[in-house]
Formats: structure tokens, C-alpha cells, sequence
């Protein structure tokens, strides 16, 4: 937001840059204006409706991000920095928006009309982005062992599972996923953190063990490359807003586990939609 007045100084237009769809940013503005959640008596196991979207939307308290959910007499810093942001949408040029009409046009029209400035969309980036991968990044990030492996499976029969880089989980819940993706008799591939420690959890074979049914890949992988192959079926994801819309793009069926932030309100697209 502080570029605002330095490109109003400088007669410079100002044009933002979105991720989410417009089915997300059109959920938090209802949410902030007709504060469906702050309804008495309301517990974290009930459901509520969102009043004014074009489907019937429905959330639970403890999938609302924390600015939601904190007493209203509650004033934090971040508070005055999402202030300063909305104040910078109204006072930009416009808005474009990582998004494809094709995916949400009632969205699309919705968020048109609610908005001041000018909005545009113009995704999926992804899919442009897929076209561009250099061979420097590739052999970079050791694309060769996961696209060796995929090459050995069957169409649409491997489960992809990340859960992004920011995600942590006990070692008890990850002994548990590593044990259903196991018993599943499903070819995998299963992405963890750089810095996890497998020793004492990990139920089958070695990291990056390629005679294995399932594929361990700690740290970066080719998400895009893995998205696009032909023998990848279906993507468990936590609901980052890049992963829903890389899956969308490359027509992979998702398995949904949001966790925090805004990733319960990427996870209605793919619910509305039908493409999980």
C-alpha cells in the first residue's frame, strides 16, 4: 500500500496484482459485510450461511481467517495494514486477477459490480508458465527423478500429495498419512519439508527409493511437470491458492485438507465447482 502515494505524486497508474478467484475476494467481502459469523450463540461447530454470493456458501467458525474471528474491540497491527490495502484497492486503477471466466463467470460478474476500480483477469498463469520452464531450473532441482518415476506409472494412477511449504504436522499424523497412502496400493508421490525428519515415521523404504510403489521427495519438486504428466491422477493439497489453481489448469482432481488463512475459502472453489 505504500506505492499509492507515490504514484498518485507521479501521475503513475496503479494497477494490483491478485492471486485468489473472484469466488474468494467476493467470500471476504460478505463476510466483512454482512458479518454472518458474529451472529449470537454461534459455536465453532455450527454452520453459517454467506449471505449475498451467487451459491450458497457455507463456513464454520474455526475455518475463517484470524482477523474474522477475533472480538471486534480486539485491534492488532495487521488490522491497520489491512486497512491501508483496501484503501489502496480503492484508490488504484484496477485490479487483475489470476482467474479464467470459464471457472467462476457468476464471480467474475459479481465482483465486477462490487468493486470501484476496474477489474481484469487474465489467467491461468500457470499454464504459460508451464511453457517457460528453462533447462537450468529443471536440472537445478533434480526434475529427473521424479519424472523418471512418473514415467513408469500408468495414466491418471498416481496420487500427488503436498501440502506447500509453510505446513507442519506431529510426526504421529504424518506416520498415520505415510501409512494410508501405503495401504492404499496407489502409486504416490509425497512431498515434505526440507528439514523433516523421516527416521522415526516413515513406514516403506528410503526417500526417493524408485523401486517402491510410493515416491518420498523432501524439499522442491516440479509441481507444474508433475501437474502436466499424464500419470498423475489426482493432487492432495492443502489449498494454496497457486496449487488449486496449477491443478484447475491441468485438470487434476483434488483431495482437499486446508489448514489456515485463506486456504478454506480456495478450498470452495474446488467444492463449488465439483473438481474435488
Amino acid at each position: 500500500p505504500w506505492t499509492v502515494d507515490i504514484a498518485e505524486e507521479l501521475h503513475i497508474p496503479r494497477i494490483l496484482y491478485n492471486l485468489s478467484a473472484y469466488m474468494c475476494y467476493s467470500i471476504m467481502h460478505n463476510l466483512k459485510l454482512y458479518r454472518p459469523h458474529k451472529q449470537p450463540n454461534l459455536d465453532e461447530s455450527q454452520s453459517f450461511v454467506v449471505p449475498g454470493l451467487p451459491d450458497e456458501i457455507k463456513f464454520k467458525l474455526s475455518q475463517l481467517t484470524d482477523d474474522l474471528r477475533k472480538p471486534d474491540d480486539q485491534k492488532t497491527g495487521f488490522d491497520e495494514l489491512l486497512k491501508q490495502v483496501r484503501d489502496s484497492e480503492e484508490r488504484s486503477f484496477g485490479i487483475v486477477h489470476d482467474t479464467f471466466y470459464e471457472l467462476e463467470p457468476a464471480y467474475i460478474n459479481y465482483y465486477q459490480k462490487l468493486k470501484k476500480p476496474k477489474c481484469w483477469h487474465f489467467g491461468p498463469l500457470s499454464h504459460f508458465a508451464s511453457k517457460i520452464h528453462s533447462k537450468e531450473l529443471i536440472t537445478e532441482h533434480n526434475n529427473d527423478i521424479v519424472v523418471d518415476w512418473l514415467n513408469a506409472q500408468k495414466p491418471k494412477s498416481v496420487l500427488y500429495v503436498s501440502f506447500g511449504s509453510m505446513a507442519r504436522f506431529p510426526e504421529s499424523q504424518l506416520n498415520e498419512i505415510a501409512h494410508a497412502l501405503d495401504a492404499s496400493n496407489v502409486p504416490f508421490i509425497f512431498v515434505l519439508r526440507p528439514n523433516e525428519e523421516t527416521a522415526s515415521w516413515l513406514p516403506v523404504g528410503n526417500l526417493e527409493d524408485k523401486t517402491k510403489k510410493g515416491l518420498y521427495i523432501k524439499g522442491w519438486v516440479p509441481q507444474l511437470t508433475i501437474m502436466e504428466h499424464s500419470a498423475t491422477g489426482g493432487f492432495m493439497t492443502h489449498c494454496g491458492t497457486n496449487s488449486v489453481l496449477e491443478a484447475i489448469t491441468f485438470g487434476v482432481p483434488m483431495i482437499t485438507w486446508p489448514l489456515y488463512a485463506d486456504q478454506f475459502y480456495n478450498e470452495k472453489v474446488v467444492e463449488v465447482r465439483g473438481l474435488g
